[in-house]
């Protein structure tokens, strides 16, 4: 990351800045979500979308009801949407991996992910 660091001309305050930029050819690398990149691509952006050969970090969304809600049934209603195929669904237009098996939907120019290469977090 040091070494990146002094490569970066400057940070934006915006996170698809980045890859908005480096589509109109205003800059040369752009980092950001892969599926994004794959859209701008579909559309005409001149650029390629890679993930690094030593792997890649990711994050997770998630769901929770928090202990001193006063309305319990309401909360539950909605996190039990949150984990349906609907909704995983729903993600899947913002994110290339879900939650739910069988639902992919992956845009073309998205490169393949290997699970294997997905930087290890200890959510402990």
């Amino acid at each position: 990351m040091d070494q990146l660091h002094t490569n970066v001309a400057f940070y934006t305050h915006s996170g698809s800045a980045p890859r908005v930029r480096a589509a109109r050819g205003e800059h040369t690398l752009g980092i950001g979500f892969d599926i994004w990149g794959a859209r701008l691509k579909q559309e005409g952006a001149p650029i390629d979308v890679i993930l690094p050969r030593e792997g890649a970090g990711w994050d997770m969304e998630a769901t929770a009801i928090h202990g001193g809600t006063r309305n319990r049934a309401a909360a539950r209603l909605l996190a039990d949407w949150s984990v349906s195929r609907k909704a995983n669904e729903m993600y899947n237009e913002r994110y290339t991996i879900v939650a739910l098996p069988g639902v992919a939907n992956i845009p073309p120019f998205c490169p393949p992910v290997d699970a294997a290469k997905m930087f290890k977090n200890d959510f402990g």
